[in-house]
């Protein structure tokens, strides 16, 4: 990938209303978004040429294209990368999120997405805790397509979560 390329790849996620990190819905389906994301995300050499437009997206872009851009920057720094998404803790800017599978994260803002991919504790209200646990388990079956019965029972969960 050529940095002009790479730089219409940033636009296009600057500008998204969901952060699809993967195929998604039964049939595996990827998303202009998530093949520029997973695009940008092989290419660390062109993603660095880039790094500053990233930066910027992490406080310019929709929430969802602050998603991307911090992850991709955390891609190439961990610190740099964290660092944005902890500028994102407090925000309760709605942010879609799904990482792959039938169905978004029982996540309803960008503070929240950011939590979860931080990694520090459930997002989800309390009264919600036992379904978002079942997310774990479901998530990876889901993601890999060929468990129909996984993406059902992850849509149902995911609606209750709501």
């Amino acid at each position: 990938m050529r940095v002009a390329e790479a730089r219409v790849q940033l636009q296009r996620l600057a500008a998204s209303t969901q952060a699809i990190l993967g195929p998604i819905g039964v049939a595996a389906e990827l998303t202009e978004e998530a093949r520029a994301y997973l695009s940008l995300l092989e290419d660390r050499a062109v993603l660095a040429l880039v790094r500053e437009q990233l930066a910027t997206m992490t406080t310019s872009a929709t929430p969802a294209g602050r998603i991307y851009a911090a992850l991709l920057l955390r891609s190439l720094d961990p610190r740099a990368g964290t660092s944005a998404l902890e500028q994102m803790l407090d925000s309760d800017e709605p942010c879609p999120l799904w990482l792959g599978g039938c169905g978004p994260l029982p996540v309803a803002s960008l503070g929240a997405a950011a939590t979860f991919l931080l990694g520090r504790g459930n997002s989800a209200p309390a009264e919600r805790q036992r379904s978002h646990a079942w997310l774990r388990i479901l998530i990876p079956m889901a993601s890999v397509g060929g468990f129909v019965a996984a993406g059902y029972l992850l849509q149902y969960l995911l609606r209750a979560c709501r």
